[in-house]
């Protein structure tokens, strides 16, 4: 399974890719990111990637399957 994420308006020509062999095996990351600042940045990944709207409304929450805190710095 391959999955890719684009970026909406301000990084524009980026992507990250999610790629799993099979429901067992890790999951690779690779991603291209193009006029990012300077500076410490993370991202989220969201339960759903239906991006029918460009607020992520129809997104669900953000993943998080262990409950864990994060986003700390």
């Amino acid at each position: 399974m391959k999955l890719i994420a684009v970026f909406q308006n301000k990084l524009k020509n980026s992507y990250i890719t999610f790629s799993q062999e099979n429901s067992k095996s890790e999951v690779i990351v690779n991603g291209n990111i193009k006029n990012l600042k300077k500076g410490k940045h993370g991202f989220h990944i969201h339960e759903k990637g239906n991006l029918t709207k460009t607020d992520c409304s129809k997104c669900e929450g953000h993943w998080n399957p262990t409950n864990k805190q994060h986003g700390i710095v």
